[in-house]
C-alpha cells in the first residue's frame, strides 16, 4: 500500500485529474511502467519526466504501437 502521497498529486497533470493517484503509486513505488487499459489519459510526453511509460496489458491493441516490457522493468497496475 502506497502512503504519503497527497503532497504530490497536485503538483501532477494529466488528461484525467482522477488518474493522478496512478501516477503517485507509480512514482512512490519506483515502477517503470502502468499497465492499463485506459492508454489516452497516460500520455507519454507527461509520463517521460518520471521515467515510466504506459502500456496497454493487450501487447498489440488496435490503434497503438507494439511494445515489449524491458526485462527487469517493475509495473504498476491501474484497474481501469
Amino acid at each position: 500500500m502506497v502512503t504519503n502521497f497527497e503532497d504530490l498529486i497536485p503538483s501532477l497533470v494529466l488528461p484525467d485529474p482522477d488518474d493522478r493517484h496512478e501516477l503517485v503509486d507509480t512514482i512512490r513505488t519506483s515502477a517503470d511502467l502502468i499497465l492499463t487499459f485506459n492508454i489516452k489519459d497516460f500520455p507519454a510526453e507527461l509520463l517521460r519526466p518520471y521515467g515510466i511509460e504506459a502500456c496497454h496489458p493487450d501487447p498489440d491493441p488496435p490503434g497503438s504501437p507494439t511494445g515489449t516490457l524491458a526485462p527487469g522493468a517493475s509495473v504498476s497496475h491501474s484497474a481501469q
